[in-house]
């Protein structure tokens, strides 16, 4: 009997043990950060920390997402995922899985931050759709410049080639027209002394006609 109830108390303790080592592990295991959370997209969000810098944090359907309030923060209220948006503070647990991404187990944030945190998000996407538009619009009127740049080298490179056909048109007609000028001109070659029968002497030039 004694024996027994020995190695029954040896058996609890042993499972004690087990028991405490295993809530050990899992509070090693088990982070929690503080941070803004910084983008979205998909199932994972990126939270900007003061001490680990960006953390990005992996949601599943099994993290719990709750808007608490008070300061011990007794007040829960169940959220859905489409509350974690841009400026938001949050509070992150979880676990680093072989990604180095944080499986979020929970992730908490206070009412009034998500009210605040909405509204300004509320503001940006108008002027970011603005800006995006704007830009577009930038996009097309350079490409007209372009193309209007494009016309302008093309009419310019034709001008030119009928500048050139025009001179050289111009250069062809001079030269023809300097060669029919220049058959009526007549040089004076030279002079010869002509003695006819009668005794008479007569000098006459002698003109040949240059082309």
């Amino acid at each position: 009997m004694k024996e027994t109830r020995v190695a029954r108390i040896t058996f609890v303790v042993t499972l004690s043990l087990a028991a405490l080592l295993l809530l050990c592990g899992a509070a090693v295991a088990q982070t929690q950060i503080q941070g803004v959370i910084d983008g979205r997209s998909g199932a994972t969000m990126t939270v900007k920390t003061a001490d680990a810098g960006n953390v990005v944090v992996l949601l599943s359907d099994s993290t719990q997402v709750e808007e608490v309030e008070g300061g011990l923060h007794m007040r829960k209220k169940t959220m859905g995922m489409t509350a974690l948006v841009p400026g938001l503070p949050v509070q992150v647990k979880g676990s680093y899985n072989s990604k180095n991404q944080l499986a979020a187990d929970s992730v908490k944030f206070k009412g009034s931050e998500l009210k605040t945190a909405t509204d300004i998000q509320a503001g940006v996407a108008p002027a970011e759709a603005q800006l995006q538009a704007q830009q577009q619009q930038m996009a097309q009127q350079e490409a007209q410049i372009q193309q209007q740049q494009a016309q302008i080298q093309a009419t310019q490179a034709e001008q030119a080639k009928h500048d050139q056909e025009i001179a050289a048109q111009k250069a062809a007609i001079a030269a023809a027209n300097k060669r029919f000028g220049e058959l009526g001109e007549y040089n004076i070659l030279g002079e010869v002394t002509v003695l006819f029968a009668n005794g008479k002497v007569v000098r006459s030039l002698i003109q040949v006609r240059s082309i």
